[in-house]
């Protein structure tokens, strides 16, 4: 990491907090969404945290992966996280249940900035389809990116973990309704009024649904 100017590499992290964890179900967190991370201590006791665009704390990140984010901040290099996929696992025994998932966390040297602008934006969008990108470039792989200006993707894929008894993934890719709402924060307007259209549909379709069976009109 440190010889190349480059990390990157899944990075799982967890929510017990059933509150916050309902809302990886919701708009506000969609496969390919940035999120920033957020280092706290309590008595002591150090946390590093995915917060999202609304500045919730989602999931706390695994413990391993402090010594490498502290070497990353050390050199000042910019640093992007986007989620990549949600589970939950059942509860067992008296282990309540939980959402957990990974984020794709690329970190890089500033003096790559501009290439990895482009290369981030091919990122989100390929993950937002479901395709994991395998993030250890290698100086080789690094080289590429740059003389590209970003225009690139590695070949190789990451797929997601096992899933173990008791495991359901909740979300692997962005659904049509996240797509338009991507777009809309983007600042496309046309999408907003997609999304709109979307939500009206569902709306008279509900609507038509009571009617035709209910006679409550």
């Amino acid at each position: 990491m440190a010889e190349i100017g480059y990390y990157g590499d899944y990075v799982r992290f967890k929510t017990e907090d059933q509150e916050k964890a309902v809302a990886f179900l919701s708009l506000d967190n969609a496969v390919g969404d940035h999120y920033q991370i957020k280092t706290k201590y309590i008595e002591g006791e150090r946390s590093d945290w995915i917060v999202n665009a609304f500045d919730v704390e989602m999931g706390e990140l695994d413990p391993k992966f402090a010594d490498k984010l502290d070497l990353i901040q050390a050199k000042k290099w910019d640093v992007e996280a986007i989620l990549s996929f949600v589970a939950f696992t059942e509860a067992k025994g008296e282990n309540p249940g939980y959402y957990w998932g990974e984020v794709a966390l690329v970190a890089y040297d500033p003096q790559y900035k501009d290439a990895f602008k482009t290369f981030i934006d091919k990122l989100d969008k390929s993950i937002g389809e479901g395709i994991r990108p395998d993030l250890k470039l290698g100086s080789k792989g690094l080289n590429s990116l740059v003389a590209a200006k970003g225009d690139y993707l590695p070949s190789g894929r990451k797929p997601l973990p096992e899933k173990k008894k008791g495991t359901a993934f909740v979300k692997t890719e962005r659904s049509m309704n996240e797509k338009l709402v991507s777009q809309a924060r983007k600042g496309n307007k046309g999408c907003v009024v997609a999304s709109w259209v979307l939500v009206i549909f569902l709306i008279a379709a509900i609507a038509h649904v009571v009617y035709h069976y209910s006679g409550l009109f």
